[in-house]
């Protein structure tokens, strides 16, 4: 992300930041002479990576307008709070004005990876990362139990009064904000109605979005899916609700009780069928579960196997760790998974891992967020996954990951690139002098 300062009518850069897909705070300094001034107008791009948001920008106690006719810039972007607006190549202006004698420019934001995991969030939970069939588990609807309607409308707030089907609280591992999501059954004579409040999806991402409703009939699972192009068991909505401060992605499902039970049921007359309606759902928004994600692997020359590292959570799903896996040359699993940091809160992420063909060792990074600074950190293995040493403090980075390369002897960690508040800077010799010594 670049931010630039508009300077008589030049457009002047005051630095770039490399960011990650978690929203984080940022600081650029403020020159004397722009401090000066009793507002400035400000532009943020977005340079390589995938969707980019803003969180907040401010300098000090300044008042934030928008130069731009969205009016959501200047409510989304006053504080900290997951109401993010997105950032394109071509950037977005602000104009702050009562500027004090702050030194630095602050903001929060975030750029995903341009390639993304691809896994819903499944409700039940029991469900995840298992395909849907009559045998998964199921919540269960009396037909009839709540009566009422729910129009597909975009908006769910008179659904309060009625009680949960199921809340279940998620933890992205894509960088959106942890919350809770809320589904809700009803049924009228005619149609069964559904609806997920998804308060973790603060992205609008077009048909990227989704959610399904899948029900066990007689004649096995059905699926019924609602997106941005996909709208014939309902409606997709971006917009704001009691559950939280920000805006998000809610769905609303209107299903024919006919696609149920058969083409000649009733409501009203229920003689000879089963009332009761096994049901589960899924919902992605590029938000997705902290699972297995970011991996990276690196192969071994001299046993002939790869090296897989990734990011996985607990069993939980609240804390995260690093781990590994060895497989060999035709895919398959070799030995027991490697855990190189333990499940913990601090959410260890972005794993890379490197090969050294003259010593026969792995090298695996990552980094960790400490609750003040990033921290870069690795650790070493052999070609058994046996642990060289412990896990070494690299580096501090604003954003996470630097990339390895394979070196001679133990000069293989060398950094390419490091990801610091300045543009991207090759470091080299410190990086080796750092990875030597460890």
């Amino acid at each position: 992300m670049e931010v630039q300062v508009l300077q008589g009518a030049q457009w002047t850069s005051l630095g770039f930041v490399a960011m990650d897909k978690y929203i984080r705070d940022y600081a650029l300094p403020l020159a004397s002479d722009i401090r000066e001034n009793e507002s400035l107008t400000l532009r943020f791009i977005k340079h390589g990576g995938g969707l980019s948001h803003l969180d907040h920008i401010g300098i000090g106690q300044s008042t934030l307008s928008s130069l731009q006719p969205q009016t959501e810039l200047f409510y989304k972007l006053q504080e900290k709070d997951n109401d993010v607006i997105e950032v394109f190549e071509s950037g977005i202006e602000v104009l702050l004005t009562d500027i004090d004698i702050s030194q630095n420019i602050d903001f929060s934001g975030r750029i995903e990876p341009e390639v993304i995991g691809k896994a819903p969030f499944i409700y039940p939970k029991e469900n995840k990362g298992i395909r849907m069939h009559s045998g998964s588990e199921f919540y269960v609807y009396e037909l009839n139990s709540l009566l009422g309607q729910n129009p597909v409308d975009g908006q769910i707030e008179g659904l309060d009064a009625s009680p949960y089907l199921f809340k279940e609280y998620d933890i992205p591992g894509s960088g959106h904000p942890r919350g809770y999501t809320y589904g809700w059954v009803m049924n009228d004579d005619n149609y069964l109605y559904a609806a997920l409040d998804f308060t973790p999806d603060n992205t609008m991402d077009g048909d990227k979005d989704y959610a399904s409703v899948y029900i066990d009939t007689p004649i096995g699972v059905k699926q019924f899916k609602v997106s941005e192009n996909q709208k014939v068991w309902g409606s997709p909505a971006f917009t704001y609700t009691n559950k939280v401060n920000y805006e998000h992605k809610i769905y609303e499902f209107k299903i024919p009780l006919t696609e149920i039970f058969g083409a000649d049921f009733s409501a009203s007359d229920q003689d000879g069928v089963n009332s009761s309606i096994k049901i589960a759902f899924d919902a992605y928004g590029t938000a997705m579960p902290l699972n297995r994600i970011d991996p990276d692997v690196a192969y071994g020359s001299k046993t002939n196997e790869y090296l897989v590292v990734y990011q996985a959570s607990s069993s939980t799903n609240e804390t995260a760790g690093i781990y590994g896996q060895f497989f060999t040359y035709d895919g398959m699993p070799s030995g027991s998974t490697l855990e190189l940091y333990p499940d913990g809160s601090d959410y260890p992420a972005g794993p890379k891992v490197a090969y050294n063909s003259i010593e026969d060792e792995f090298l695996v990074v990552w980094s960790r967020y400490d609750g003040t600074t990033d921290r870069v950190e690795g650790i070493r293995l052999d070609s058994s996954g046996n642990v060289i040493g412990s896990v070494t403090y690299l580096d501090e980075a604003q954003a996470a990951m630097s990339d390895y390369i394979e070196m001679e002897s133990r000069e293989f960690a060398r950094w390419l690139t490091v990801r610091t508040t300045t543009p991207m800077q090759s470091f080299g010799e410190e990086a080796v002098k750092t990875a030597t010594s460890f």
